[in-house]
């Protein structure tokens, strides 16, 4: 069983949540500009600001996680949530998320990304 050190629990989870984030924002970026909405570019451009602060902040994480000796060996989408094996000093251990975590913390951090401000409800 891996002990975890401090924030390792919590850098895992935004390393396996931030890629969802990326897709769903671009999701909604393309049913945007497909959209009839006459001034598009607002919205656009706040979801583009997003997903670069996100590509920024994944970038950090992926290098705090090589720092302390922990990988994503495998991540698997089922239709209960992510299932993730990682490896961390020696072993491996199983991560998992339910969609419905999944959902919540994934408009949580639209929000933080878009706006700035964390919704604490």
């Amino acid at each position: 069983m891996v002990s975890f050190q401090d924030g390792e629990l919590e850098l895992l989870r935004e390393v396996v949540l931030l890629p969802v984030v990326l897709s769903v924002l671009e999701r909604d970026k393309a049913a945007i500009e497909k959209s009839e909405i006459k001034t598009k570019w607002p919205y656009i451009e706040s979801i583009n600001v997003a997903m670069n602060r996100i590509t920024k902040q994944l970038g950090q994480l992926r290098r705090d996680l090589h720092k302390k000796g922990l990988k994503v060996a495998k991540e698997q989408k089922t239709d209960f949530g992510i299932d993730c094996i990682f490896l961390c000093r020696g072993y491996s251990q199983q991560f998992f998320i339910n969609w419905d975590v999944i959902k919540s913390e994934t408009q949580r951090r639209m929000l933080h990304y878009i706006t700035g401000e964390i919704d604490n409800s």
